[in-house]
């Protein structure tokens, strides 16, 4: 069985931190996106994960260059200061 890899942004707590379980207890490759990237390192080390903060077109490249193709992702981020 082929691993797939998806993003989940918003990841460090609540539904993206849930969704993030989830999918890597059903053996997904986790990459951990949120602009609090302690917590995002603390939920990716948890699940054995990879973390970045806020997700730009650098950690893009990043993740290209470093992981498996990303088959999917999970947008839970919230926005503030509207």
């Amino acid at each position: 069985m082929d691993t797939r890899v998806a993003v989940i942004t918003g990841a460090r707590s609540g539904i993206g931190a849930a969704c993030a379980e989830v999918l890597a207890g059903k053996g997904h490759h986790i990459i951990v996106a949120d602009r609090d990237m302690t917590g995002a390192e603390q939920v990716a080390s948890a699940l054995v994960a990879f973390a970045v903060g806020f997700l730009t077109s650098e950690h893009a490249g990043y993740i290209t260059g470093h992981t498996p193709p990303v088959d999917g992702g999970f947008v839970a981020a919230g926005l503030l200061n509207i």
